[in-house]
């Protein structure tokens, strides 16, 4: 009995530790996060600024660069940047927001993504998406905790390998952009749940794709593609798959080895109306043809 309680003892004062650790790091869980107060404008949080977690400056033509005054938001979590049509440029210390957990810049005029930005190591969501973004710099490879990641409607035609070191991220939205094809480390992201390459240039997909072993959503409409490697039919889990207005001719047989897949689209494609094999598919919910 003694040996239970120490035990208990001991584990109770881990939780307790550790809980203490996370209220010094000053990280709020999503919960907490979701109720923080939002402000609106920089000159009403600096009058409170060790309070400020989230801060909403979106809509506003008039910004063109993120005034120094930001950095005083030492606890800041959520930075939402949306249709700031004018903003030019992040800051190059964008890494002196440390506690940054969701960063959303949408509809600028960015081009750039600033090297330090892989410094936010406690970024979770970032959305980078309609902007005008071309290259991504490798050290977006550092943010080990990003689960979501949105660059939709850019420019960029070359993802960087070291995005195959974000082991956490379940969201990929790249649709949109100048992409010629996915790198094999691509398979190294086993977290995966959705992936959306849709409207950019790729001709197939690298084997290694089969790995994502998570995979629910796999969107491919409007590329290029012509051939699909037969690692596609390890995909298990895959329940939505967009294969619509592509170069495709042959009825790839590794789909019929897909047994959860729920939405199947090909229209647009080369391939015959109607594949026989189709019958496999138990859990076949909308087939577009």
């Amino acid at each position: 009995m003694r040996i239970r309680f120490f035990i208990l003892f001991i584990c109770g004062s881990l939780v307790f530790s550790y809980q203490a650790i996370s209220a010094q790091s000053g990280i709020l869980d999503s919960v907490a996060l979701s109720k923080a107060r939002v402000y609106t404008s920089i000159t009403q949080a600096l009058k409170n600024p060790e309070t400020v977690y989230r801060l909403n400056l979106s809509y506003n033509d008039n910004l063109k660069e993120l005034p120094p005054e930001i950095f005083q938001l030492k606890k800041l979590q959520v930075l939402e940047l949306r249709y700031v049509t004018n903003l030019q440029r992040l800051p190059s210390n964008i890494n002196e927001l440390p506690m940054l957990q969701k960063l959303y810049v949408n509809k600028t005029k960015i081009e750039f993504i600033p090297v330090k930005l892989g410094e936010l190591q406690h970024l979770k969501i970032l959305d980078l998406s309609q902007n005008n973004i071309t290259k991504l710099p490798g050290t977006m490879g550092q943010l080990k905790k990003l689960e979501e990641l949105y660059l939709y409607g850019n420019r960029i035609q070359i993802l960087p390998r070291e995005i195959g070191n974000l082991i956490n991220l379940k969201t990929l939205e790249i649709q949109d952009n100048e992409i010629i094809g996915l790198p094999k480390v691509i398979g190294n992201l086993t977290k995966l749940e959705w992936l959306d390459v849709s409207r950019n240039n790729l001709k197939t997909l690298p084997p290694e794709i089969g790995k994502l072993s998570r995979l629910t959503g796999l969107l491919l409409s409007r590329n290029k593609i012509f051939f699909l490697p037969d690692e596609i039919g390890d995909l298990k889990t895959l329940e939505w798959f967009d294969l619509s207005t592509n170069f495709i001719n042959d009825f790839p047989a590794p789909l019929l080895e897909l047994t959860n897949l729920k939405v199947l689209s090909y229209s647009g494609t080369l391939l015959p109306s109607f594949h026989q094999g189709l019958s496999k598919l138990k859990t076949l919910e909308s087939l577009d043809i």
